[in-house]
């Protein structure tokens, strides 16, 4: 039952993390883009609120944006675009809520795609498409491998 109530616990850490990256990348005038990817790598390397992954997802590729890095904007981007196709392909119904937060978070991919290749037009053509390693964790219906790695998770944030 403890275990339980510490995972709880985690799970509201990540959102508070992810709600602070995000409004720092968002919302501050100067951000320090430095602290900016350090938080971001802790928090992707923790995070055990595997929901919250898709939306870190376009947060990181806006900080990208704003670094010029349009390598690892695209990596992100496809880590987004894997996670709707599989939603599209294993949800049988989304409730209506859930509907208008898929189409809103389509939107916001497709617009990042949109402006990755306006600017980078050698993107459309790419042989290799990468996507950042915690994807597998968003686009898999196999309880085991999440299981598994939620404890690997808990472990290294409890040393």
């Amino acid at each position: 039952m403890s275990e339980n109530l510490n995972l709880k616990e985690y799970m509201k850490d990540d959102a508070f993390a992810f709600d602070n990256i995000s409004l720092a990348i968002c919302k501050e005038e100067e951000p320090n883009y430095e602290t900016l990817l350090k938080e971001c790598e802790e928090f992707e390397n923790s995070v055990i609120l595997f929901k919250i992954v898709p939306s870190y997802f376009v947060m990181k590729t806006i900080l990208c944006f704003k670094l010029n890095d349009y390598e690892t904007a695209h990596k992100y981007i496809n880590g987004s675009l894997k996670y709707l196709v599989y939603v599209a392909k294993s949800v049988a119904e989304l409730t209506p809520m859930e509907k208008v937060n898929f189409d809103e978070y389509k939107s916001n991919v497709l617009d990042q795609y949109k402006i990755l290749t306006s600017q980078r037009p050698e993107y459309l053509n790419i042989k290799e498409v990468k996507v950042p390693s915690i994807t597998k964790f968003i686009t898999t219906n196999d309880e085991n491998i999440l299981n598994v790695e939620i404890d690997r998770r808990v472990s290294l944030r409890k040393k």
